[in-house]
Formats: structure tokens, sequence, C-alpha cells
């Protein structure tokens, strides 16, 4: 059984097979097949939606290739039935009886899924094993599988049909985590003080025709646990983002509970949430969000620091420091471990290989860090040393490979000889709100140098080349290309950057003026921008493909082009199409919403 994506606005309308038209179907087959009916509620509180889930909060169930059945009549022996191929992805499916006649008059219930244990078991007619191990979630999808156990009313045959109305036995979970680094998670574990909850159980069918009682869930009491998990395959995570996760959990009062939620990386470390537990019923839909309290995921976003950690204006000035290196690879000897602890100024001359900035790591990337600002202009990075990070060695007068990467800092002054910086340097830096580079610099090389980066800085003239994918997914608030003869490494297929044939801007700014010397938007130029509106100046000839990628927030865009400039049909997120306001000269609408890609935008106006 799949819960999968909704598509906004479709309902998968199959009149034959709603419980509602049961006696439409009847007139339309006749009495000379044998038919069975399956069709699915919603969870309670969410209404008139039978196809789907997340992002837009519709939740019922489709049948899946594969699905199989239980079936049993009230004196008999229960049967399989399997889901046929044409109906999967559908909320109701309908087959032949196949070899098993139905009997008119004859009473019928059915659950899934099937249990082939369960098909032998001297009780297959009434007490159905249900177990909530071994659950899983693949990518952002919710993939709940085996684990929504459902249960049908008990129906009566007729005419040679039977219709079955499936309700949930026990509740979706959908579980809100704010993410507080950019990496993959492998398991999700909610934990509650005590031994309650459920992780197997059984519930018996034939409660509401012997005792007149709804089926409910009966844990088996060696099954208590105080956690469950979810394991995640493919999961993503973006820092500062909110990732969503769903489960299956049996019916538990966890009301009067504080439940503790951990979020394990693939590579290492975890973050830990905690909820307000809720009372999880039978066929409903149950929320929680949790709240952050801790992280040593690597990467981790200040937003996860304690305050308690930060100091006040009088330990910082007792915890700042100065060394100087006379020897490569002995920054280690010049502070100490206390000093390690409570250093949030820190100032180094002299010479820097592997073994320092792997030391230097120690100190500025870790969870609880309290260094805040660094000052290497008299400093030099040198090869030499062990691995600083991964596999990465130091290379002379290189601002190396994730070298500063999640550093806690707000401010950083690099080196003075400093010649090339590459990808990801600075990734992960959220709290940085002052980075000099110096004049000396020629080359940023490689993708990420500023990920998740909220700074304004000068990228100095010396700068004669930026690799393609350099300046993609940062959050700058603005930034000044100084005039110089800067060339594009377009090995990826992009250049993150506004091309321009009398100089250059470097796209991803929060607040961004083009200006009209400006002809053409290249390759993710604003991919991930927080902007809100761009003007787009009259002198552009060309947007490329993921230009506007991922702008989430954009919300209004000024082409002041009176003919429409050629626009790659990826330029934008198809959301930003519907949720965007395009503005066009007076006169040009005709001209825009006539043309291939720009008639894409359903709201387009003239000023």
């Amino acid at each position: 059984m799949n819960i999968c994506k909704y598509l906004k606005g479709i309902i998968m309308i199959m009149p034959l097979f709603f419980v509602s038209c049961n006696q439409d179907m009847k007139n339309s087959l006749g009495s000379d097949k044998t038919r069975v009916f399956f069709s699915m509620d919603d969870f309670e509180n969410v209404k008139q939606s039978r196809t789907t889930i997340h992002p837009d909060k519709k939740y019922s169930v489709t049948w899946a290739k594969g699905d199989v059945i239980g079936i049993f009549p009230y004196e008999g022996y229960q049967e399989p039935f399997e889901i046929p191929d044409n109906q999967a992805n559908s909320g109701t499916a309908t087959f032949d009886g196949g070899y098993w006649d139905l009997k008119d008059g004859l009473k019928y219930n059915a659950y899934y899924p099937f249990d082939k244990v369960n098909f032998d078991s001297p009780d297959m007619k009434t007490k159905i094993p249900v177990s909530y191990e071994g659950q899983k979630q693949i990518g952002a999808s919710c993939c709940v599988g085996s684990h929504a156990f459902t249960y049908s009313d008990w129906a009566t045959a007729g005419d040679g049909s039977v219709y079955f109305q499936f309700h949930h036995i026990g509740s979706l979970v959908v579980i809100t985590l704010p993410i507080p680094a950019t990496t993959t998670y492998s398991c999700l574990t909610i934990e509650a003080e005590d031994a309650i909850i459920p992780i197997t159980g059984t519930y018996d069918l034939t409660a509401k025709l012997t005792k007149n009682e709804e089926p409910s869930f009966v844990a088996n009491a060696s099954s208590l646990s105080k956690s469950i998990s979810v394991k995640l395959v493919d999961f993503a995570g973006t820092a500062n983002t909110n990732a969503i996760i769903y489960m299956m959990l049996p019916p538990v009062d966890l009301s009067s509970k504080t439940l503790t939620l951990t979020l394990k990386a693939t590579e290492e470390g975890s973050c830990v949430y905690s909820v307000a537990g809720k009372n999880v019923q039978k066929g409903k839909k149950t929320e929680f969000i949790g709240e952050p309290k801790e992280s040593n995921v690597y990467g981790t976003i200040d937003g996860w620091i304690d305050d308690d950690n930060v100091g006040d204006a009088e330990e910082d000035v007792i915890s700042a420091k100065s060394v100087t290196l006379t020897t490569a690879g002995t920054l280690s000897t010049l502070i100490s471990d206390e000093e390690k602890d409570e250093i949030t100024s820190l100032t180094i001359s002299g010479p820097l290989n592997g073994d320092d900035i792997l030391f230097l790591r120690s100190i500025g990337s870790q969870y609880k860090s309290k260094l805040k600002n660094l000052n290497l202009s008299n400093a030099s990075i040198v090869e030499g040393g062990s691995a600083y990070f991964s596999n990465y060695m130091t290379e002379n007068n290189v601002i190396g490979l994730s070298m500063f990467s999640a550093f806690k800092l707000q401010e950083l002054i690099l080196p003075l000889n400093i010649t090339t910086i590459k990808a990801e340097a600075f990734s992960n830096c959220s709290n940085l709100k002052s980075l000099v580079i110096p004049d000396g610099v020629t080359t940023l090389l490689g993708g990420g140098i500023f990920h998740n980066v909220k700074i304004s800085f000068t990228l100095p003239e010396s700068v004669t080349e930026i690799s393609s994918p350099a300046f993609v997914n940062n959050r700058f608030t603005s930034i000044v290309v100084e005039e110089g003869n800067i060339k594009y490494d377009s090995r990826n297929g992009c250049n993150a950057v506004i091309e321009t044939n009398t100089n250059t801007l470097v796209g991803g700014c929060k607040e961004t003026i083009i200006p009209n010397t400006v002809t053409k938007i290249g390759m993710y130029a604003f991919a991930g921008c927080d902007m809100t509106t761009i003007t787009i100046p009259g002198t552009i000839t060309a947007i490329e493909g993921y230009a506007f990628t991922d702008c989430q927030y954009l919300k209004n865009i000024h082409c002041k082009a009176t003919n429409p400039p050629t626009l790659n049909n990826i330029a934008f997120n198809s959301e930003i199409f519907t949720n965007c306001t395009l503005y066009v000269p007076t006169g040009s609408k005709n001209a825009y919403s006539t043309n291939d890609n720009w008639k894409q935008f359903t709201n387009i106006e003239e000023e």
C-alpha cells in the first residue's frame, strides 16, 4: 500500500467503485459475475482526498502493485486476494472473485496487509497480527508500506458482489523537524520516558459481530518499548529548513509524556529534539513538531548553540589570544586544552600546515565553539602535515577544500599571501558577518565556496577566474565585484554569474540590482536566492537554465525588455510560474503571453 505524493486539484474519481455508489455499481454489473470491491478511508480530519500525501497535507492511501488483502466469511476460511496490476495507484480496486464464490446474504470481512503466517494459524479467522517494526522512508516521500494496517466493516454479499470500506487501525504520524546541518540522515527514533510504546499486537475483526465493538489493537505485553524507529534512505536534509518524516503508530496515549526524538546523520553525529506527547488514536493523523535541543552533526548551524556558550564582552577580552609559529605543525603546542575551549578571539602568525589546520578545526568547527574572531592576515598556508579534513591536504597559499567549513566564526581575515580559494572553503559558516579576502586572490575554484553564508563583502580586482558553481546557493546580502578581467570556467555547464560585455555581477544577492550593461543571466546565477523581487533590465537578451531555480521567496519579476528575452524553459521552478507575478512594459503583454516559454507565467501584468 502506498501513501504517495498529491497532485493538487486532481482527485482520482472512479464512480463505479465508491461505496456511496453501491446501487449504481450493482445495476451496471448485473449478477453474472462474482466481484469484490475495495476503497480506503481518508485519515480523519482531512476530507475529500483519496490519492495522496505531502506537500499539501492531503492524506489518503492508494493500493500498490503486489498488495495482498485477506478476505474471509463470518463462517469459513480466509483467502488472499491480490490487487490487479492495472488497478495499482488507485484509491479503490475491484476484481473477479475467481474460484472463491461469494454467497449472497453471507457476511464477509477483510484486512490489509494479508499475513501468510496468520493464514495457517488456528486464530486465522479472528486475530490479525500487527507489527510496527522495520519502517522506512525513502527520500522525502512517505513510504509507510505494509505498516498502514487497516480493517474493513463487515459487509453482506448481494448480486454476486461485496463492497469493503477500509479503516486505519493505527495513526499516521507526521513529524516536522528543523534541520541543523546540510547532510544525509539515516534514522529517526522516538523515545518515551517509559516502556509504553507497543511494537506488536493483534486486532480482532469478529468483535463487531460478536461483541458489538469496533476492532481494536491489543498490544503484546512483551513488545512494549521505550522507543520506535524509522529508517531513512537517501534522506537529504538542508540546514535552516524543515524536514518531514512519516511513521505509523498503533493507538497509544502519550499525552502526558515528553518525547525525545533523535535524528541520526548518515556519516556521524545526531541531533536531538523534544516534543510534547499526544493521544495517538486510530484512523487519525497525529502531527509532531520537534523543538531543537542539541546537535553534534558536522556543519551544525549556530542557531543550535546555547546562548550560555557565547560569552559576554568581559569574557571576550579575557579569552583573546595571539600566537606565532616559527615551525609549521606546532599550533597545538601553543594553545592549551583549557584555552582551546574558551578562546573567542584568535590571531595567528607564521606557517600553518595540515596538522595546524586540523587543530584549528577542532576549535572552530565544534558544536559549542566559542571562537568568533580569527585573524590570519600574518599567517601563511603551507603544504605538509596530515590531512586536515577527510583526505584533504594543505597546499601553498591555497584556502583548500572545506578548510573553514562549518566554523562558528563571525569574523575571518584570510592570509595576505593567499592566491586560490577552493570548493566549500566557507560552506555553512552561517554566523559569518565579516570576511576579508586579500587583494592577491586570483582564483575561486569549485562549488559551494559560500554555501549558506549570509554576508556582504568585496571581491578584489585581483580575481581573474571564477569557477562555474562558486556562488550557487549562497545567501549574500550584497557583493561588490571590482572591475577586472574575470573569466568563467563552464566545465559543469553553468556560470553561476551574470555575464556582461563590460562588467560582471555575481548572482545570489538578497537585494539585487542588475545594471543596464548586463546582457545575459547565466545558468544558476541566482539559484537558491532569498530575494522576493528582481528587476531585469531591457538589455537582457537571454536567461539560461536554472538561473532562478529554488528562489522560493520570489514573488515579483519586473522585466523591462519590450521583446521577450530568450528564456530557457527550466530557468524557473514550476512554482514560480504559478506563484509569481511577471510585470512587463505597457503594450508587450501579448508578446510575453504568446511566447513559448514566457507564457508559462499564469500572472502577467503590464506596468
